[in-house]
């Protein structure tokens, strides 16, 4: 698969790749903290890198037993590369007040009653029509921001990885997904609760409901990329 550039954005680490692997050897960095991505002195590409690809050592979290294991994995480096951009996960309060200032965009735009809630836990974010309410799993890195995102859309995970580069790219899309639901669920009530009935999670590219969240998030996102607000986002 080819792979893909984009400037360097403003916030994450660009730091060189033997840096990189110094900080992971001596233990700052493990994929729990963040993810990262090969870059150029200029550019950063859609190649992932994890700690995990330079240890040989993957955690991974039972929801059974609720405890992380590790596993052995094939060592993976790179050296095509001289650049890395790591970003470390999304915990911070300015995240959750861009998340916020987006949504109460559309609330005041769209006259919504929804509200916005942030979850540490769940399998992905939603929205539920029962109490009009937007769920947002929080926080999740860059993987899994696509991951649980990609577990909501109906477009492939290819397609959404090249939508969304960065963690916030990934919240703002899962974001907007939801509050197309709001909407419909406001603004079109009767077409929402007959599609809702019909629901199939197995079939979802088949969903309306779905596609059409899909649209007014790639629509969305555009603008919100343009878009300067008071509110920085900081990774």
């Amino acid at each position: 698969m080819k792979i893909k550039y984009n400037p360097l954005p403003s916030y994450g680490d660009h730091m060189t790749l033997k840096k990189f692997i110094e900080m992971v050897e001596t233990g700052c960095f493990i994929d729990y903290d963040g993810c990262g991505y090969y870059a150029t002195k200029t550019k950063i590409s859609d190649k992932l890198i994890l700690p995990s690809h330079i240890t040989g050592r993957e955690q991974r979290f039972s929801m059974e037993t609720g405890k992380f294991t590790t596993v052995n994995i094939k060592k993976t480096i790179d050296k095509n590369f001289d650049y890395v951009v790591w970003y470390y996960k999304i915990g911070d309060k300015m995240c959750k007040k861009r998340l916020t200032y987006i949504f109460n965009h559309y609330k005041k735009t769209f006259n919504l009653k929804t509200t916005l809630c942030f979850k540490s836990n769940g399998e992905f974010s939603f929205f539920r029509p029962i109490d009009n309410k937007i769920f947002i799993i929080f926080p999740y890195s860059v993987v899994e921001a696509i991951d649980i995102g990609f577990n909501i859309t109906v477009i492939s995970i290819g397609e959404f990885k090249n939508l969304c580069q960065t963690s916030e790219e990934g919240y703002i899309f899962i974001l907007l997904h939801e509050i197309k639901h709001a909407i419909d669920y406001t603004h079109n009530y009767i077409r929402f609760q007959k599609e809702a009935k019909k629901y199939n999670e197995i079939n979802l590219n088949l969903q309306p409901i779905e596609k059409r969240a899909d649209k007014f998030a790639i629509k969305e996102i555009k603008k919100w990329r343009k878009k300067k607000t008071k509110v920085n986002f900081t990774d």
